[in-house]
């Protein structure tokens, strides 16, 4: 059997898009939403490799989210990782629902959590929702403008009543923290983050001077 080998970026790719015939196997770079394996040396436990979603950007790095750094053992120091692309279908569905990222939030070990918010997102948060930090409604905007990417970017968000109305109408970094949890009424996240704080006066959680609540 005679195997013929054609390069795309070398011919005319519409004459051959007329000539495919059936059995004929068309290879492809990696795109948006492939699912891949991401994996770095030494591999000592499961989550030493992961299924990710592929997003294709340009140079020749590879690029990840820090918040799973944790589990990869990583640092940044000049790391080594591998990357493999399954090629089948079902083995996409495998990695995606045993590999996945969503699947594998806390260690087999101990059921500690190794993914999640760190570093620069807790510090973010924390200046964020302190007592005396107020945005007027262009800057409380642009900050809830920011989560409007990717997926999300057609969300509809519902801006609350002011905390503050004269001399200027302000927002506080709490509901613009709430906000970014629940854009508006429609959203279908449900969440109560309400936890004993070392600071708390024993008055009203709303009215406590220590900015905490039990």
């Amino acid at each position: 059997m005679c195997v013929v080998i054609r390069f795309l970026k070398y011919g005319n790719r519409e004459k051959m898009a007329q000539e495919l015939k059936f059995g004929d196997i068309v290879e492809r770079h990696l795109i948006d939403g492939d699912i891949v394996l991401f994996n770095r040396q030494p591999s000592l436990h499961k989550l030493s490799i992961m299924a990710h979603i592929a997003r294709v950007k340009p140079h020749r790095t590879f690029r990840f989210n820090e918040c799973v750094c944790t589990p990869y053992n990583a640092d940044f120091d000049g790391d080594e990782m591998n990357l493999h692309l399954p090629q089948t279908e079902e083995a996409k569905a495998e990695a995606l629902v045993l590999m996945g990222t969503k699947a594998n939030l806390v260690t087999p070990r101990n059921g500690e959590p190794l993914i999640a918010a760190i570093q620069d997102f807790l510090t973010g948060a924390y200046l964020l929702t302190l007592k005396d930090t107020f945005f007027d409604r262009a800057k409380a905007c642009q900050i809830i403008a920011s989560i409007l990417v990717g997926k999300d970017e057609k969300i509809k968000v519902r801006l609350p009543p002011p905390a503050i109305l004269k001399p200027v109408t302000l927002w506080t970094g709490k509901q613009v923290f709430s906000l970014i949890l629940k854009p508006s009424d429609d959203c279908p996240v449900k969440a109560n983050l309400r936890t004993k704080g070392k600071q708390y006066c024993g008055k009203g959680e709303d009215l406590c001077y220590n900015d905490s609540c039990e």
